[in-house]
């Protein structure tokens, strides 16, 4: 067997330059904006330091801004105050104000800050000119995280691209590993899972909460209200364009009163963001002409809240959005609280009060023989009761979190654009050419709903553990696997356990990258039908002298495995893999 090793190569350096040059781009953005934030952050954090004193206000008022599409609403204000018994005035409300784009903020402004009213502004004692009627809230600190989006991963892969990896792992391979590492390792990797899912989790309740939750309880709230008469003075289809498509929103502007005062709102009804069903907006604008009279329904409690339909946004919102918080939950309980739950590698010292004799018990000369010759081979004593239980790649609660979150994840996508064309198809419009090119990507989408249910009975499949004994292989000796399921080990009807020991050399072609796998060791261990003992066993596992121990090169791999293979009759089948590291002969990696 040849073995291809490519490492400290002028391409492999060339590769680690140009991957540097491509994060230091991450790097250097983000801290250009950590600099920016620190400053306007501490800008922040000045204006809590500075004196609150008394101020009167002397007018203040809603504006229209037409010309302002962002911000077409504006709240003015004027107010005076007095430090070291000297008079000033001023105009400023906050640092940042610069209008809004609801008609019910400046009203609300106005209404808490009438002409008259006496209440207190922030003023920089050293600079008295310095002043604002409120003081912008400290949450705007955590925009400081921002930047470390792009300085994290950016240093990050800067460290790891140069760090000596191959050297530590070699270090690795003849030390071991202490238990607090073990368990370090093992938390490391529960919490990098936990903030995978953590995205997807904020992802979903960022617009879960604003966008489903919140219109909805708004909905059974305005079931109280007040119905009052209100005339339109504005109203039209807002477009949104986006890079692929444009979407719609109803915009109206409209005018009530209510308990003797005249107020102003612009929401026709509690949902939120658009979508691209321009003819259903443009026929609920066409009834909204302005000058008419229509019903609106304005709140007791609060009479700046109105609206004209008490209707939320529609429900295939709510399942688009609700699979990712879904996921996102489910995952990160899963990391946190079950995940690594079943026992790693155990040694004689762990198990010794359980474990003392079975194995030789049960083993005898086949096991003494293994043992003596691993112990004659590397010099040491180990003794026979060293044991690694071995844990597979992938097991079936794993495969069906997987499996349902790819489904989750392409089917919400997908469902989008289905939703677009069967909206187009209900307005009259068939999008001959979007279905057919949608054809595929449902099919694909189905085929994955229906591996969910596959997977989830999986998870109720008799359950294998394998323990090697003595804990640890090299080439050229010999060791005992015992293996027992746990569960109705009787609905198997076959049981197969294979050796395999693959090659795999990663290459590049042109612009792509690709994985070359040779099988260069393969032993069927085991292969057992219906009539003989399946549900537990031992076999004898050699390893021959003139092959490969496991090896990691980067590019090039030595890889062994046990496949385990059972199969239940109108049922999901047993199937996993269990990773087992081969050394050199004497130890040496």
């Amino acid at each position: 067997m040849k073995v291809r090793v490519r490492q400290g190569t002028t391409s492999s350096k060339a590769g680690k330059i140009f991957l540097t040059l491509f994060l230091s781009i991450f790097f250097i953005m983000g801290m250009f904006t950590l600099v920016a934030v620190v400053i306007d952050s501490w800008r922040l954090v000045e204006s809590y330091t500075w004196s609150k004193v008394p101020c009167v206000i002397e007018a203040s008022r809603a504006v229209d801004r037409p010309s302002r599409s962002d911000a077409p609403y504006h709240f003015e204000v004027s107010y005076r105050y007095r430090v070291d018994e000297v008079d000033y005035r001023s105009d400023v409300y906050t640092r940042k104000y610069d209008g809004s784009d609801s008609v019910t903020e400046p009203q609300r402004l106005v209404a808490r800050f009438a002409p008259g009213v006496q209440t207190h502004c922030f003023v920089d004692e050293d600079d008295p000119n310095r002043v604002m009627l409120r003081r912008d809230s400290l949450l705007g600190l955590l925009f400081l995280l921002v930047p470390f989006a792009f300085i994290i991963p950016g240093l990050g892969g800067i460290i790891a691209v140069w760090y000596p990896w191959e050297a530590k792992k070699s270090a690795g391979a003849v030390q071991s590993i202490s238990e607090g590492k073990v368990k370090s390792a093992r938390w490391a990797g529960r919490g990098c899972l936990a903030l995978f899912f953590g995205v997807f989790l904020a992802f979903g309740l960022g617009f879960l909460i604003p966008f489903v939750l919140v219109p909805y309880y708004q909905v059974v709230q305005a079931r109280s209200w007040v119905e009052v008469p209100c005339t339109i003075d504005r109203s039209w289809v807002e477009s949104h364009k986006g890079d692929d498509s444009t979407t719609y929103s109803i915009e109206v502007l409209y005018t009530y009163e209510y308990e003797g005062q005249t107020l102003r709102s612009d929401r026709y009804d509690f949902s939120t963001g658009s979508d691209s069903s321009y003819d259903k907006k443009q026929a609920i604008v066409d009834s909204l002409e302005p000058g008419s009279t229509v019903s609106c329904w304005v709140d007791p409690e609060d009479p700046l809240s109105a609206v004209i339909s008490r209707s939320g946004p529609p429900f295939w919102v709510a399942l688009i959005i609700l699979p990712f918080a879904l996921v996102g939950l489910v995952g990160v309980g899963y990391a946190l609280f079950f995940m690594g739950r079943k026992k790693g590698a155990t040694s004689s010292r762990q198990t010794a009060a359980a474990e003392t004799t079975r194995p030789r018990e049960l083993l005898g000369a086949a096991f003494e023989s293994a043992t003596t010759e691993a112990a004659t081979r590397d010099g040491s004593l180990r003794s026979a009761t060293d044991q690694l239980e071995l844990e597979p790649t992938a097991g079936p609660v794993a495969k069906f979190w997987g499996m349902l979150f790819i489904s989750l994840f392409w089917n919400g996508i997908i469902s989008v654009f289905v939703w677009q064309a069967y909206s187009s198809y209900k307005s009259g419009v068939v999008e001959g050419c979007l279905i057919l090119f949608l054809i595929p990507f449902v099919l694909v989408g189905l085929l994955l709903l229906i591996s969910v249910p596959y997977q989830f009975l999986a998870m109720w499949n008799p359950k294998p553990k394998l323990v090697l004994m003595p804990g640890g292989l090299e080439v050229g000796s010999a060791a005992i696997l015992r293996w027992e399921f746990t569960g109705s080990a009787g609905r198997l009807s076959k049981f197969t356990l294979v050796l395999e020991g693959q090659e795999k050399a990663r290459y590049r072609r042109g612009t792509n990258t690709y994985t070359a796998t040779d099988t260069f060791h393969r032993e069927i261990l085991v292969e057992r039908e219906r009539g003989l003992p399946l549900g537990q066993g031992e076999v004898r596992i050699e390893i021959p002298p003139d092959t490969m121990h496991s090896f990691d090169g980067g590019h090039n791999k030595i890889e062994w495995v046990l496949k385990l293979a059972g199969e239940i009759r109108v049922w999901p089948d047993v199937g996993y893999e269990y990773p087992i590291e081969i050394r050199a002969a004497g130890g040496a990696s």
